[in-house]
């Protein structure tokens, strides 16, 4: 790992650095976790000496991809917290980083997503993220998402104040999800390092980060099919994850997670398997546009060429039947296809560096809808 890449002293990265919080938090406290009630079970089965130590409440009706109508059914308005524990996936952070927002605020979602993310309030409720997959890197961005899931939308939040105060990043808490979320979550991180790249916004010192980032999310997931419990995979995908969170934190995704959007409030398909679903189209076009793109991120991750990488993405597209499982929920051209008019998003789509007209569009679709329906490889955009 790359030592030049320093993390924060309240960023806590190591196996069993769970029970750091027996440490961090001391006594008589109030604490609200945020999790599933598959997790809450996790944590109780650690036997976590603060548990004892403080009053708890628990929140454990999350829902995947957090929607709006869920925040409007919370009662928060008497609710007083010294800790905020977020322990889960992106659902389970987003989720709180919202239910932090509103209490701070004292507003309820729909005056808090009319504000144009101006939160200015301060507050000594300390959160503490503890990712329990290794995908969104939301335990290190101001950023949290909404689904209008009545009218088809992606909302969402942003404000400094969302960042969490403590991160404990343990990879053995990701060693034994199951098999379609590790997946589904590695290719969310994977393609958000890749947005970050393909971006406006990317800058020379983010090209070191991207680069170890995309890097260890391949060894991590080479690793894995050779060994699901291999330990040392699950903390490569962690750090790998962790480093696409910073890469977006500073550029915002792009282009791809702009088009997963709408395949994701249509047709269900999990967030990481929408965005990675039209990156061969965008690898396509960009190297139809400008073939030395890639050249110094191929670099910094030690491969001689792109065909070199290709090659890894395809064993890894073969062995995790990434193609099986986008083809699962997106199964037609018309699939890939028909929701086009609603997968520009302003502040997503406008971040990528070439300009998106209508040909631009149905050319990535177009290329992206065949390589998984004609079953093609990352290696034929090169020929």
């Amino acid at each position: 790992m790359n030592q030049n890449i320093k993390f924060s002293k309240n960023i806590h990265f190591y196996f069993n650095a769970i029970y750091k919080l027996d440490k961090i938090i001391t006594k008589n406290k109030n604490i609200i976790i945020v999790c599933s009630k598959r997790g809450q079970k996790e944590i109780l089965k650690k036997k976590l000496i603060f548990l004892k130590k403080n009053k708890i409440s628990w929140i454990t009706n999350i829902e995947n991809n957090p929607s709006k109508s869920f925040f409007q059914k919370l009662n928060l308005a008497k609710v007083k917290f010294d800790y905020l524990i977020a322990y889960g996936g992106g659902t389970a952070i987003d989720t709180a980083k919202v239910i932090k927002a509103m209490t701070t605020e004292k507003k309820d979602i729909d005056m808090l997503l009319k504000m144009n993310n101006k939160f200015e309030k301060k507050t000594k409720i300390k959160f503490v993220a503890i990712p329990t997959t290794s995908g969104t890197g939301s335990e290190v961005t101001p950023y949290a998402t909404v689904w209008d899931k009545k009218n088809k939308k992606k909302l969402s939040i942003n404000s400094k104040f969302l960042i969490p105060n403590i991160v404990i990043l343990d990879p053995s808490e990701t060693i034994k999800i199951p098999r379609f979320v590790m997946i589904s979550s590695a290719m969310d991180a994977l393609n958000q390092t890749f947005d970050s790249f393909w971006n406006k916004k990317f800058n020379k010192q983010l090209l070191s980060i991207a680069s170890e980032s995309i890097k260890f999310l391949i060894l991590g997931l080479k690793l894995k099919i050779t060994n699901k419990l291999n330990k040392e995979a699950s903390k490569y995908l962690a750090y790998g994850s962790i480093l696409s969170g910073f890469c977006i934190k500073k550029t915002r995704t792009s282009i791809c997670h702009s088009m997963s959007y709408p395949l994701t409030l249509h047709y269900n398909i999990p967030h990481g398997l929408a965005c990675i679903a039209t990156m061969p189209g965008v690898f396509y076009i960009i190297l139809k546009k400008n073939n030395k793109k890639f050249d110094k991120l191929l670099i910094e991750m030690k491969y001689k060429n792109l065909s070199k990488f290709f090659k890894d993405l395809d064993y890894i597209f073969n062995n995790l039947k990434i193609k099986k499982h986008i083809l699962s929920f997106l199964k037609s051209k018309n699939h890939f296809t028909n929701k086009k008019n609603e997968m520009l998003t302003p502040g997503r789509a406008d971040n990528f560096i070439y300009k998106l007209d209508d040909n631009t569009l149905d050319e990535i679709l177009n290329y992206s809808s065949n390589f998984y329906l004609k079953n093609k490889y990352f290696q034929n955009i090169l020929q």
